[in-house]
């Protein structure tokens, strides 16, 4: 969203400026779609030069886009408001994952990877494409025996290095604090 200050026929301007072919030769370029209601967007004037501009793939999640006329706002600019509606059921969020590299078996790595080359050494290649791939492979599937994924967990609270579990124990309870700091004063004297 934004104001543009280009004047095109593509969002109903009833002229085209230079901002406006700049701005047309950009959404064309870039597969961008405008969606705009249509209705001027400036106070006292007729022209759309505020514009909501989205990619194509997210054309069809777009339900309203409104100019709100009927605002009193003290700008010489109408408000736009565009109600994106997008499906969250269906997307699913997969764990992300990592490979313990510093925690990897190189022996063990170094004797499958020899194991199966020698293999595929023995079989002769003749596409370039095949070839790739099955060499490809067999690293894939010696990555995945000996170095399998693991689940990135939750950050925990890094606490900095000067951080003693004493500091932690005090935020919890202020009143345990006060009563270490009282016995010391008592035992002191």
């Amino acid at each position: 969203m934004g104001d543009f200050n280009g004047k095109s026929q593509e969002w109903h301007n009833s002229r085209i400026d230079e901002h406006g072919r700049i701005l047309e030769d950009l959404l064309t370029e870039c597969n961008l779609v405008t969606h705009n209601d249509g209705q001027a967007t400036r106070r006292n004037s007729t022209s759309v030069i505020d514009l909501i501009i989205t990619s194509s793939r997210l054309t069809t999640y777009v339900k309203t886009c409104d100019t709100l006329t009927h605002e009193a706002e003290r700008s010489d600019h109408i408000a736009l408001v565009c109600n994106i509606e997008i499906d969250t059921c269906t997307t699913q969020t997969t764990p992300r994952t990592f490979r313990p590299i510093k925690k990897v078996d190189w022996k063990a790595w170094r004797e499958e990877t020899e194991e199966k080359y020698k293999e595929w050494l023995s079989t002769s290649h003749t596409e370039l494409e095949e070839t790739y791939r099955s060499f490809s492979l067999i690293l894939e599937t010696s990555r995945d025996k000996i170095i399998p994924e693991k689940a990135i967990s939750k950050k925990k609270k890094i606490r900095p290095c000067w951080w003693k579990e004493d500091i932690s124990l005090a935020k919890k309870t202020p009143q345990l604090l006060s009563k270490k700091l009282q016995n010391k004063k008592y035992t002191k004297q």
